[in-house]
């Protein structure tokens, strides 16, 4: 044993009781600063975990729903304001079985009539196979159980085509990532909403 350490053998009640033959060592480090170490270490302990759980509790109650606002992971009310978007890829024509190159930039204001769709309004120039276009549309949105957006957008200037979208809102509704649905279409694009 060190020279600062003092032990002592004991023989504990229960051991006694019983005659059997098994010693109890209790140690008693020599503290010269009073600290006391295991009731020094369990009071760190005893800190940290406070810390940790005032630090971790509330992140993990946040993120519990997936996205900590309003439920499983997406906003009701979403999308909802003015986007600008561009939009880029080939569409196939009604009456036509030959796909033509089409890119687009413009605005399109979603307009919540309910916690579960509304109306749309918006202007676009497209560049359809090289031509410009101006082209006005008018249209409706459904929000979707899992969060996604089906959007139906009638061109009331320009081609006067009927379109379909899938939309994904993010979470906050800033941004949203969609993709035409029509047979013969592939075109894709993104809407950020401004302030």
């Amino acid at each position: 044993m060190a020279a600062n350490e003092s032990c002592k053998v004991k023989l504990s009640k229960a051991v006694r009781d019983y005659g059997t033959k098994s010693l109890t060592f209790l140690c008693k480090l020599h503290d010269p600063k009073k600290m006391n170490p295991p009731y020094f270490h369990n009071r760190i302990c005893k800190v940290c975990s406070l810390v940790a759980a005032t630090l971790i509790l509330p992140a993990l109650a946040y993120a519990g729903n997936n996205q900590g606002d309003e439920g499983p992971g997406f906003k009701l009310v979403v999308p909802n304001g003015t986007y600008v978007f561009r939009d880029t890829g080939q569409v196939t024509p009604p009456g036509s079985t030959t796909p033509i190159l089409i890119a687009a930039a413009g605005r399109i204001t979603f307009f919540p009539v309910s916690n579960l769709g509304g109306t749309t309004s918006g202007v676009l120039t497209a560049s359809i196979d090289g031509q410009i276009s101006p082209i006005t549309i008018q249209g409706t949105f459904m929000v979707n159980r899992d969060g996604s957006v089906t959007e139906i957008e009638q061109q009331t200037g320009g081609p006067g085509a009927l379109l379909h979208f899938k939309d994904y809102p993010t979470p906050d509704g800033n941004t949203i990532t969609f993709v035409e649905t029509d047979p013969g279409s592939i075109l894709s694009g993104i809407d950020t909403r401004g302030d």
